[in-house]
């Protein structure tokens, strides 16, 4: 009975997660200052790579298979291209290897923390690519393989956190688990690839600290693992709970500060989406904390077991972290290597970024982005249509787009005007090509809005391209009247001008417009307006999207222009019905009089519900 009982207190005491966290704190805690700079430094270098890379690849990838934008409906066809299937072989490459020096780094340096030794990051990042560099030079490719699975498993709870934090479209998800099938083979393979992972959860202590050929550290892993698989599972479980527990409680006071400082610091009519906006780019921010801490806790954690189940089995721990020696005959060869790679980093992500900031990107970030919101003619329900003051109030209302229509004066001046006749917004009743741009620039556009936008001017498409560079994307409206003077090609030969290839779209009803807007400048991204969907309208060569009125936007019409890589684009939506049904079917781009109450609709997901209603209450009051 006695013996019963003893064994029952040993089990209790094995399964006790208490020893193993101090371990896990203690390993982290005496390198911290190197080990948060390492993950810190590492993971910006790794990001300023991939990220270039990943834009290049994917918009490459497009290009080859003839699509704008990947969907559901066509991701087979993108994913079974042969370059596709390349450049994905390619980049797990750059991945593993990436993977593979941080994971000889970590536990280099926790193997320094076990011995309470100090290390730099510097010696533990040379640490790191020497042994990578043996792994690649002996041709342990199997490892590399291995750690590309073995992170995300490790780090799966993370990960789902991450996944729920993610502007993943919903159709993509329902796309995704609809089929029985597929949630079957796909909850298997997890399983399988899960039990292999812990079972050879030490490979790399072998493998990259004790230098052990990777068939011998899998064999070793397995080994030190007998009997306890279960343990182990229950460690690792328990250690990403807290972890995750104590993001989750941070994020909480993160959000809590944003919404003060914007009940503060906006204005009460914006309070709500400037909230919304900013979280939405704060999720991405917490995806890479994620991702940083991840790895490093898992590390951390996975050493720890490593050790005590040595110790458990009586044996020694023989780690082959780089040697005094080794370290200064390799420091300056790995200078030398690490400061081209730098240099090839700075030169790619300057000309990266300032695309991205400046003229915007389409790629994979819009591949995979929530849906956006056009304003429509600027701003029209706050300022005069297709004025100045209209675009700047779209700028401040934080809509994605804003809409505008443009037409030629009488002397071929582009300027912004929805009717052909400038009766309606002017009180003139001439037709736009009646008067030249100085006759246009004497009319007042604003009273017939507000006697507060008395003397608003029909501006210049070149004004509104000068202004809003950097601020917001347009959707530039073609009109033709009969009376135009080749106005594609004053279209695009100034959006080429200003470098607005990237932040504008251009649409038109008239299909042959868009042919020469597109032979003119192949890369504009061109929109087919239609106020009447009818036939198979889908393959139409010069077309990258389909404006529609949203009552004939129907599921069907979504997945067809969709398997064609084509966008929707409805207009026009004011109603919250109308837009989570939009939404829920997964078009593109929502036009819209109300900006603000269509990102209030559909970003609302991006944060506790709780939170968003404190801030209406507070607003209120």
């Amino acid at each position: 009975m006695n013996e019963v009982k003893e064994k029952l207190r040993t089990k209790v005491r094995e399964f006790s997660p208490i020893g193993i966290i101090k371990s896990t704190i203690q390993l982290i805690k005496y390198n911290r200052k190197s080990l948060f700079l390492f993950t810190l430094l590492y993971k910006t270098i790794t990001l300023l790579i991939m990220l270039p890379l990943l834009s290049l690849c994917f918009n490459f990838v497009l290009g080859k298979s003839g699509y704008s934008y990947i969907t559901t409906e066509n991701l087979l066809a993108v994913v079974t291209n042969p370059v596709t299937i390349i450049l994905v072989v390619l980049l797990l490459i750059l991945l593993a290897i990436f993977a593979t020096i941080e994971v000889g780094a970590l536990i280099a340096c926790f193997q320094c923390s076990r011995e309470s030794k100090k290390i730099s990051a510097r010696h533990m990042l040379f640490v790191g690519v020497v042994n990578t560099v043996r792994i690649v030079s002996l041709r342990k490719i199997m490892y590399l393989l291995y750690v590309v699975v073995m992170v995300p498993i490790v780090n799966c709870l993370l990960i789902i956190l991450s996944a729920n934090n993610a502007s993943i479209p919903s159709y993509i998800i329902k796309t995704l688990f609809h089929s029985k099938y597929f949630r079957l083979i796909a909850g298997i393979v997890i399983l399988i690839i899960f039990v292999i992972t812990i079972l050879s959860l030490f490979t790399s202590h072998f493998c990259v600290g004790e230098r052990k050929g990777f068939k011998a550290s899998v064999k070793n892993s397995i080994r030190l693992m007998k009997r306890r698989k279960l343990r182990t599972v229950w460690y690792l479980l328990v250690w990403n709970v807290l972890i995750a527990g104590s993001l989750f409680f941070i994020y909480l006071l993160v959000m809590i500060l944003i919404a003060a400082g914007v009940v503060v610091f906006v204005k009460s009519s914006l309070v709500l989406v400037m909230f919304l906006s900013i979280l939405d780019k704060v999720n991405l921010f917490v995806l890479l904390v994620l991702g940083m801490i991840g790895v490093l806790s898992n590390m951390a954690v996975i050493s720890a077991m490593y050790y005590r189940y040595k110790k458990e089995n009586g044996e020694d721990v023989r780690i082959g972290a780089l040697r005094t020696k080794e370290y200064r005959e390799t420091k300056n060869k790995t200078k030398r290597l690490l400061g081209v790679l730098v240099t090839a980093v700075f030169v790619v992500n300057t000309i990266y970024f300032y695309n991205l900031f400046y003229n915007g990107v389409f790629g994979a970030e819009d591949a995979l982005s929530p849906i956006k919101i056009t304003s429509h003619r600027g701003n029209s329900i706050s300022a005069p249509e297709n004025t100045m003051e209209s675009i700047s109030s779209a700028v401040e209302e934080l809509a994605d787009y804003a809409e505008i229509d443009v037409q030629e004066t009488k002397d071929g001046t582009v300027v912004l005007l929805h009717d052909p006749s400038l009766k309606r917004t002017t009180g003139v009743n001439k037709y736009i090509w009646e008067l030249t741009y100085d006759e246009v620039l004497e009319l007042d556009a604003g009273s017939w809005f507000s006697k507060e936008f008395a003397n608003a001017k029909i501006p210049t498409l070149e004004e509104i391209l000068q202004y809003c560079k950097g601020k917001i994307n347009l959707n530039i409206e073609l009109k033709l009247n009969g009376h135009s003077q080749d106005l594609e090609t004053k279209v695009v030969n100034l959006i080429e001008q200003y470098g607005f290839e990237r932040q504008c779209v251009i649409t038109s009803a008239t299909y042959e417009s868009l042919v020469n807007v597109k032979k003119l400048n192949p890369d504009l991204k061109t929109g087919y307006i239609m106020s009447v969907v009818y036939g198979n309208f889908y393959d139409k060569e010069y077309i990258d999207f389909f404006s529609m009125k949203s009552s004939f936007i129907t599921q069907r019409v979504v997945k067809e222009a969709h398997s064609r890589g084509k966008e929707i684009h409805a207009w026009t939506v004011n109603t919250k019905n109308e837009m989570d049904r939009l939404k829920n079917m997964g078009v593109d781009n929502i036009i819209t009089d109300k900006p603000v109450k269509a990102r209030e609709i559909l970003y609302s997901k991006v944060a506790n519900q709780s939170i968003q209603d404190l801030i209406k209450r507070v607003v209120n009051q």
